[in-house]
Parts: C-alpha cells; sequence; structure tokens
C-alpha cells in the first residue's frame, strides 16, 4: 500500500482493517497505525465517513476534521449493499487482517453475513473490536455532546453560577478512542501468548463515567455532587486562572508548601496566619476572599513577571495560550508537528501522538487517503492471491 513515512514501529507486521466511522474507533485504528500497524480504512462508495464532510475545509475541499482521525491508513470505497462490496470485507478479514474494528449498529455486520462472532470463528486468531453510544444491549447511537452530557461529566463542568457547559473538544469519543487501543494491545497480547484473538468491546457512556475519576468516587464514598467550580478546584487553592496587567495567567497552588512559597514571593506573609488560608480545605471555603486577594496583587505586574515569582516561589503556574502561540510559538510543540505528503503533490499537517519509544521510534506514517485512493490496489492484492 502507501510507504510510510516513519519507521516501522512496535506494532510492524500487524493488519488492521478499519470498518468504522466519525471519531472513537477510527481514532483507535489512526493511533494503532501510527505505533506501525498496516491499516485499510473501508469507506461506503460515492459518500465515506461523515467526517470528511465536516468543516472548515481547505481549498481543495478536504477536511482538516477527517484528517485529525484518519491518517497512517490506505483507503478502499466499498458498496456494503452488494455482495461484491461484502465479499471484498470478508476476505480482507479473514485473509489479511489481524484486527477487524467496527462501530455500525447492532446487527448490521451479521445481516450482511460479516458477524464478527462469525469471522472469530472461521479466523480463530482474529481480534474484533467495536465502540458502541452505551452498554450493551441499549443500541442509542452514542454522540459525544449527548454523553457529556448524560454521564456526568457536564455536571461538574462550567461556572459555579452558570449552566452546565461541554468541553470544547469530543473528550468521549477520544476517551473512548484509548480505551479501545489498550483494549486492542492487550487482546493482541495474549493472542501472542494463546494463539486466539478475542472481541473488545468500548462504549462511549462507560468510557465517560470511567472519566469521573475522583469526582465519581467522591460522590460513592460521600454521597457529594462536585460542584462546577469554572477554572477552579474544589480540593486546592489559589486555583485559578487570574488577570493580570497584561496576560491572565493559570495558577495551581496545591500545597501547604506551595501557599508558603505564594505568600513569601509575593511579599504576604500575613496571609499564613490568616485562618481562612490556613490549609486548603480553608482557602477553598474561603475562595472569593483569597481570589480577591490574589487579583489585587497581580493587578500591577504583567504577566511575564507574576509567572517569575510563582516559579521562584516553587507554584505551579503558566500562561493562557492561544493555538497560534502552542503551534507556532511554543518549542515543546514544534516536534509534534508534521507535514505528510499527499498524492497530488499537496501537504497535509498532522499532529503526532505522544508515545515515545526509545528502540522502535512512531510517528505519523502517511496522509490520510482520499476517499478510495487506494481501491484498486488494494483489489488487485486480492485478486493476485498476494495477501
Amino acid at each position: 500500500m502507501t510507504a510510510p513515512l516513519s519507521p516501522a514501529g512496535p506494532l510492524s507486521g500487524v493488519r488492521v482493517l478499519d470498518l468504522s466511522r466519525m471519531i472513537a474507533a477510527p481514532f483507535a485504528a489512526m493511533s494503532l497505525g501510527e505505533l506501525g500497524a498496516d491499516v485499510v480504512k473501508v469507506e461506503r462508495a460515492g459518500a465515506g465517513d461523515d467526517t470528511r464532510f465536516f468543516g472548515p475545509f481547505d481549498e481543495s475541499g478536504e477536511s482538516p476534521y477527517f484528517w485529525a482521525y484518519n491518517r497512517n491508513k490506505a483507503g478502499i470505497a466499498l458498496d456494503l449493499s452488494s455482495d461484491e462490496g461484502r465479499q471484498v470485507v470478508r476476505r480482507l478479514a479473514l485473509e489479511w487482517a489481524d484486527v477487524v474494528i467496527e462501530n455500525f449498529k447492532g446487527g448490521t455486520l451479521e445481516r450482511w453475513g460479516l458477524g464478527l462472532d462469525d469471522l472469530r470463528a472461521e479466523k480463530p486468531s482474529l481480534v474484533t473490536a467495536s465502540v458502541r453510544g452505551y452498554p450493551l444491549g441499549d443500541d442509542r447511537p452514542g454522540y459525544d455532546f449527548i454523553l457529556q452530557a448524560g454521564a456526568g461529566l457536564m455536571s461538574i463542568t462550567g461556572e459555579p453560577d452558570g449552566d452546565p457547559v461541554r468541553v470544547g473538544l469530543p473528550v468521549v469519543d477520544l476517551f473512548a478512542g484509548h480505551y479501545l487501543t489498550s483494549g486492542i494491545l492487550a487482546a493482541l497480547l495474549e493472542r501472542a501468548r494463546s494463539g486466539r484473538g478475542q472481541h473488545v468491546s468500548v462504549s462511549l457512556y462507560e468510557a465517560q463515567v470511567s472519566m469521573l475519576a475522583h469526582a465519581g468516587l467522591h460522590y460513592l464514598a460521600l454521597g457529594h455532587q462536585t460542584p462546577r467550580v469554572g477554572n477552579g478546584n474544589s480540593s486546592a487553592g489559589p486555583y485559578d486562572v487570574y488577570p493580570t496587567k497584561t496576560d491572565p495567567v493559570a495558577v495551581c497552588c496545591g500545597s501547604q508548601h506551595q501557599f508558603t512559597g505564594f505568600c513569601r514571593e509575593l511579599g504576604r506573609e500575613d496571609l499564613l496566619e490568616d485562618p481562612r488560608f490556613g490549609s486548603n480545605s480553608a482557602r477553598v471555603a474561603h475562595k472569593s476572599d483569597l481570589d480577591a486577594i490574589v487579583v489585587a496583587e497581580f493587578a500591577a505586574l504583567p504577566a511575564e513577571a507574576v509567572l517569575a515569582k510563582l516559579e521562584a516561589a516553587g507554584v505551579p503556574s503558566g500562561p493562557v495560550r492561544t493555538l497560534p502561540e502552542v503551534f507556532d510559538d511554543e518549542p515543546a510543540t514544534q516536534p509534534m508537528k508534521h507535514v505528510l505528503p499527499t498524492d497530488g503533490g499537496g501537504q497535509q499537517p498532522a499532529i503526532g501522538l505522544p508515545w515515545v519509544f526509545s528502540d522502535t521510534p512512531v510517528g505519523p506514517r502517511s496522509a490520510a487517503p482520499r476517499l478510495g485512493q487506494q481501491s484498486e490496489e488494494i483489489l488487485a492484492l486480492l485478486t493476485d492471491g498476494a495477501v
């Protein structure tokens, strides 16, 4: 298929058939490709993945939204309503793939004669993986926004006196994709021991509930609904985004030692004797009083001076950057920026995933395919029996 642009990676030789669309499952397949697997993405002929139509678009009409979840893949377009299209999928699954990933509505693959249980019965070494919206038995489609709302995340996100707010990226989809990736890797490891594949399933709902982490445990252990605190923190302080004479800064003062350094660096040792601020819990209880003092202390100082003082005090802090500042000005981001050539002589930007391997380097391997870009090549391999 398309020649990779980076070293082989730790999953070199693993073959992944991606029957999925949208975000969570395609992101998992892309991640496996970043780790070195060969990935073939199947799309509906004449239509393609829905995210191909999510704008804004580049000058050629292509969607960066689609690119974000579909690089490292060769693309084939098939009519899955036809016997011929379904036969190609069956052959790729049974003759080529080590892993099959899908997120069709329950029963769809079975109606097409491509049920995952049946495929594994014919090829016991096959690892299959699915993303669903909700736990098994609930066939409602899953949408990130609805899951952020319905599985608790929005109840703890937003300003205290405001409405619940969603996170600005599809974090439920992304977490589910990460969970699916790790589940597939575990299944491949077990297959290396036993020789047998198995099925891995992740639901967006369960992924979101697992993300509630300590907030969920606060409820289960203490009956405590974590409140919305905006940029603040219900367990520590000062902890928020504070204005300065120039630009806002984020401050994360999480321990008594850090608070002591904070007060001394600002010349406000008197705060250490104030019972309102004697512990993290006290500072949280008197957040508005403490925040007013912090805002007053920062008001006459530019952001750079505030951050210098906080660094000297050992208090975690930083600027609030825009995307241009992150991608254009921040040195730590530069190694994550990649430019992938496309078959038409163009270029496609990519943001690398954060793995760093000492012996088997990984990185973006190829641009996201045009719809059906490698169809002829893949069909020829099947015709020649070269899979």
